[in-house]
């Protein structure tokens, strides 16, 4: 309302003015208060595109700013996705070295108890002799049988 009225006060100051004047020169000061009326509209309206240049400008770099920082989570989380893949793929990795490991681990258990059982059988073998006594008076007494 301030506006309105300083506006009104500047039109009545030009209405003052003018009435002590000759009709040519209200001409050239209507001109000078139209000309001064257009600048400051033309200031206003510069003003008022400057100020919706600003924000333009601010709402794109916000703009490019947020969408920056969407790639870069966007980056994160690939790459985070990317470490996980490749830890999942190392464990899976270790776990089959490992069952390969204890597969092997079982077979050469094997392989020793058998060797153990062969050494030992042969220990018993060579330890032991052959034929026991009762062996050998079993023999006798079949071969007197025999005779008779």
């Amino acid at each position: 309302m301030s506006r309105h009225q300083s506006q009104l006060h500047a039109e009545m100051e030009i209405v003052k003015s003018t009435s002590d004047l000759t009709p040519e020169q209200r001409k050239i000061a209507l001109r000078k208060e139209m000309f001064r009326e257009l600048r400051e509209m033309e200031m206003e309206r510069r003003k008022r595109e400057d100020l919706e240049e600003l924000q333009r400008r601010r709402r794109e770099n916000e703009e490019r700013e947020r969408e920056a920082e969407r790639l870069k989570m966007q980056k994160e989380r690939a790459e985070e996705e990317r470490r996980m893949q490749e830890a999942e793929q190392r464990a899976e990795e270790e776990k089959r070295a490992n069952e390969q490991m204890a597969l092997e681990m079982q077979h050469l258990f094997k392989e020793r108890l058998q060797c153990n059982q062969v050494m030992a059988v042969q220990k018993y073998l060579v330890t032991r002799p052959r034929y026991t006594i009762g062996d050998l008076e079993e023999e006798q007494q079949r071969r007197r049988k025999n005779r008779l």
